[in-house]
Parts: C-alpha cells; structure tokens; sequence
C-alpha cells in the first residue's frame, strides 16, 4: 500500500476507518494473522496497577507475536523505556517492571481498525504494523484462565 494511502488512513478519525479487508487483500491478512498463530498473542501492560488480574482489555486488545515481543524485550535489555519506545509509549507509561500477558486462548484473532476504543489515534497505522514495523494484532478480551503472565524483566516462570 502507498506511504499516501496509509496517511489518508490514518487521517480519518476514530469510528469512521474502514475495515482492512477493504484496502488489504485476503492474502496478507491471512499471512499477517498466522504469525500470531505460529507464535502466540503478547500484551505488554505497566505494572503501576499491580499483578494482572481478571478480565484484560475491553473492547479489543491490541496485542503483539511471540517473535517481535521476544526481540523487542531482547533489545530493551533489561530498560522499560526501551519497550515504551518500540510501542510508542509515553515514558514512564509501563512503570519500572513491567509484565507480558501470554494469551494461552486467543479469540477473535482479527487484524485492528483503528477504530478501537483503545487505538492511539497519532500512532495506529493501517496494515497491522506499528510506526516502527511490529506486527500486532486484536483479539477479544482475555478472561481470567485464558491467559499466563510474569514480569517482563527477571521472572521465568509464567503464573496465571
């Protein structure tokens, strides 16, 4: 897609973006949506709230693959601002210690609108990608049981 088109985009406000199936073809949402499948669904949060608990999200959670997350975090080597950047966050947004949310039951894997009640609306961009070229995705909100979670720095082991 053009620079243009995705400008043009972007441009227009939150509820009115149309559906990507309209300006993306069958094959590259299907290919967009199997990295999430091959690698799972990631979400970053702060950890200004305390640890996740009960339901996550609301109307859509905006989520990243298992390959961009681990090399987004592998890059941030140990530095929440790092990962604040590379998910064009305002810094302290994600606290000290972050946590990532695995979805181990991913429903309703879709590509995002834009339309999200959620979306940043100066950094979503069209086609599934961030400003900067990682993959996200959408899914439903995850309820308690669907999904694991630990810190993002330090913790091995994944607590549900």
């Amino acid at each position: 897609m053009s620079t243009d088109r995705v400008q043009e985009i972007r441009e227009i406000p939150n509820g009115d973006k149309p559906n990507p199936e309209e300006y993306l073809s069958n094959d590259y949402i299907d290919n967009h949506l199997s990295k999430f499948d091959e690698t799972g669904c990631y979400k970053i949060i702060s950890d200004k709230r305390g640890e996740p608990s009960g339901t996550i999200g609301e109307e859509g959670v905006f989520v990243l693959n298992g390959e961009d997350v681990d090399k987004m975090i592998d890059e941030a080597n140990g530095d929440p601002r790092k990962l604040e950047e590379a998910l064009a966050m305002k810094t302290g947004y994600l606290g000290d210690n972050p946590y990532i949310i695995r979805c181990d039951e991913p429903h309703n894997l879709r590509m995002a609108t834009g339309n999200e009640p959620n979306a940043w609306q100066d950094e979503w961009c069209p086609c599934g990608v961030t400003r900067d070229g990682t993959n996200e995705a959408v899914i439903d909100p995850m309820e308690k049981g669907d999904y694991s979670f630990k810190h993002v720095f330090g913790d091995d082991e994944w607590r549900k």
